[in-house]
């Protein structure tokens, strides 16, 4: 009956060279780094080296240096990427402190003035028009329907007026909201720019849109459609 026989993968021969190439190419990346703290010529482990790498054939050594420049490659590419992930990080680090920075010295400054920095939607940016119109609206203002008193209604039909010396009457219409379970009576105003808009009269480049100037006040459910006309009767000066 043959012995069985177990062939090793690798022989001692093998192991050798590879522990020389192993320190051979963390010798080159201490030296590239600028990690190595003395010279060769007093490095011990780099004398034990060189004892046994001249002990080898030339072919072997060769072996030794080819896989070590390999292996020393691959260590240095990974520690370009460490450290130039690092780099990443610290700019980024630092952008972010610039920004929280930057915001700090605002609300600084605001806080200084006394004032909270205004929270406005995106859509007022684009609406400057309806600006001046509301500016100009509160300007003129009358008391139109000779109530004695000036109100939504006075707010509303001036607006409408305004507006209609200007753009096409059909893109702006008189509203009424009537809630009779909170008692909320008002006029306001619907304007056509691509899109309709519930606008206050009374209210200003921050602050005009029915549902922020009013809040929960305003329930566009009870909003009530088709009376332009009528409330433009109620204007009973004399036209201009």
């Amino acid at each position: 009956m043959l012995e069985h026989i177990t062939f090793e993968e690798f022989t001692s021969m093998d192991k050798n060279m590879d522990t020389l190439i192993k320190v051979r190419a963390h010798c080159l990346f201490l030296e590239a780094t600028h990690a190595c703290g003395h010279p060769c010529s007093v490095c011990e482990e780099y004398k034990k080296y060189m004892a046994c790498y001249q002990s080898l054939a030339w072919c072997d050594q060769l072996k030794v240096d080819h896989e070590a420049d390999r292996l020393f490659a691959h260590k240095m590419m990974s520690y370009r990427l460490l450290r130039r992930n690092r780099i990443q990080m610290r700019v980024i680090r630092g952008v972010l402190f610039a920004v929280l920075a930057v915001m700090l010295v605002l609300v600084a400054v605001d806080k200084a003035h006394g004032q909270p920095m205004p929270q406005t939607p995106y859509y007022y940016y684009k609406d400057a028009f309806i600006v001046s119109l509301l500016k100009e609206t509160q300007s003129q203002v009358e008391d139109v329907n000779f109530d004695g008193d000036i109100n939504c209604i006075d707010y509303a039909v001036t607006f409408k007026e305004l507006w209609d010396r200007r753009y096409p009457a059909g893109r702006c219409e008189i509203l009424r909201n009537l809630n009779r379970a909170t008692g909320w009576h008002h006029l306001f105003i619907s304007i056509n720019v691509g899109r309709w808009l519930y606008i206050e009269p009374r209210g200003n480049a921050h602050n005009y849109r029915m549902s922020d100037f009013w809040g929960d006040r305003y329930n566009p459910t009870y909003t009530l459609f088709g009376e332009t006309s009528k409330w433009l009767e109620e204007d009973k000066r004399e036209k201009r």
